[in-house]
């Protein structure tokens, strides 16, 4: 009977059905409670296991449940509320990034056996992106915050994105939203970063150790320049050429300089500038980017590689659109680590799920599809999980953590042939409009006016 149910959901909600597929075989609770045990150091294992935290987590994440009180109460655990909220503000920094790294290699395992990975942004070189992002503001809920007007922000963390995958491979989470994001990266650095691989990242990241840790591990980089931070010195001999005009009309220059690292050795990488058609959004005109990529790759390859790297913010963006992301009641600075940490591991399922319909949905005659829509994916996923937990059993998914990697990745492949594409395709938006500038009109004894009145006046 459950078997059947399942197919029924994958016939109708295809993407829904993949998720609950993927969520059950990556974070089964044997493997959730492994990595607890393998990384906690000071909370210990009692009642409320770490696959519990997850759960209950998980659901408000996907608004299966509108609150922790509320996926409490339906889970019908014997626990209290209380020691709930007290095992997850204890939640330790180390776990939540293994939470992340350790089932996301479990989903590059499944995406390999799809074979489905994206271009490199510069053909040969296995690409990642580096980025940061201080946590939403939270709720007033600790005393302390009451009578404080300033936000109170209860962390940061540093990503590494996987460009060939496009999945989060790891992070690394701090309990002081306003620690250096340099500093915060250093311990993701030395834990990650592979020999031959290529790392894009913004200018916060433009700093002698971390440039050190890139050469000692035999690695590539295009980071911004932060202003004179790497110092760098000039190379006689080595002036600024012109190389051309990027596709956006910038002009592109390149140099050899010398940048000193933390161990005060000076050492060459190229400096690439771009004079900005159009200044950003800061208002600068011109940007520098510092690389030690091989000269045979281009100043215009590399300028545009710099372009294309995604952030955070854009794939938490497509995840906060429908879910909820970040949950601001989560106060405690560990609590809002392991959120993000699980909605990361969340918009990586997201992903897979998304390259999957691409490769083997059904196309529409009626619509041109060239791309799908991470907001309709995780407004089809958060519609279903109610009906998904309460008439299908959990044990019934075991299954799928039975199979082979093989045998998992034709189950997702059969799923999504059944999809439509036309319910998930994107819309792209058009330009954006200017503003129009509302008049101060005198003040007649209202500050209201009946939208009936403005409708009227249009005739």
């Amino acid at each position: 009977m459950a078997s059947k149910l399942i197919e029924q959901l994958a016939s109708k909600a295809p993407a829904a059905a993949m998720f609950r597929c993927i969520f059950e075989r990556v974070l089964s609770e044997e493997a959730l409670n492994k990595i607890f045990q393998d990384h906690a150091k000071i909370q210990v294992e009692c009642e409320i296991l770490f696959s519990h935290l997850v759960d209950m987590v998980g659901s408000v994440v996907t608004q299966g449940a509108k609150s922790l009180n509320a996926a409490h109460r339906a889970a019908g655990h014997e626990y209290s509320r209380q020691g709930l909220y007290l095992k997850l503000k204890g939640v330790e920094t180390d776990v939540s990034s293994a939470l992340l790294r350790v089932s996301t290699e479990k989903l590059t395992e499944i995406r390999k056996a799809t074979k489905m990975t994206h271009l490199d942004v510069i053909k040969g070189f296995h690409t990642y992106v580096i980025d940061g992002k201080t946590y939403n503001a939270t709720e007033y809920r600790l005393v302390e915050s009451r009578t404080d007007a300033r936000a109170p922000l209860p962390g940061r963390a540093i990503a590494m994105l996987d460009m060939r995958n496009e999945m989060f491979v790891d992070i690394q989470c701090d309990v002081n939203a306003l620690r250096c994001e340099r500093k915060v990266a250093e311990p993701l650095l030395e834990r990650h970063i592979q020999p031959g691989a290529l790392y894009i990242a913004d200018r916060n990241f433009s700093d002698g150790n971390i440039l050190e840790i890139f050469f000692r591990k035999k690695a590539y980089f295009i980071v911004r320049q932060h202003g004179a931070c790497p110092s760098w010195r000039e190379i006689p001999g080595k002036t600024r050429r012109k190389i051309g005009t990027d596709e956006t009309g910038g002009e592109v220059y390149e140099q050899e300089i010398e940048v000193r690292l933390a161990d005060k050795t000076w050492v060459t990488v190229r400096r690439i500038t771009v004079e900005l058609s159009k200044p950003t959004r800061n208002n600068e005109t011109v940007i520098h980017l510092l690389t030690n990529l091989p000269k045979r790759i281009k100043a215009l390859a590399i300028g545009a590689a710099y372009r294309k790297r995604w952030t955070i913010e854009t794939c938490f963006g497509y995840l906060s659109r429908a879910f909820n992301a970040e949950i601001k009641s989560l106060c405690y600075p560990k609590a809002a680590g392991f959120c993000f940490s699980l909605s990361l591991l969340l918009f990586n399922m997201m992903s897979l799920i998304r390259s999957m319909l691409l490769a083997h949905g059904k196309y529409s005659e009626r619509y041109e599809i060239t791309d799908v829509s991470y907001y309709y994916i995780a407004d089809e996923i958060s519609r279903s999980q109610f009906a998904v937990s309460e008439l299908i059993q959990r044990s019934s998914w075991k299954e799928f953590a039975k199979m082979t990697v093989r045998e998992f990745a034709m189950t997702l492949k059969r799923y999504a042939s059944q999809a439509d594409l036309a319910r998930y395709r994107k819309n792209p938006r058009g330009p954006k409009k200017p503003r129009l500038k509302r008049l101060k009109r005198k003040f007649n004894g209202s500050r209201q006016v009946e939208t009936s009145k403005l409708l009227a006046s249009r005739k």
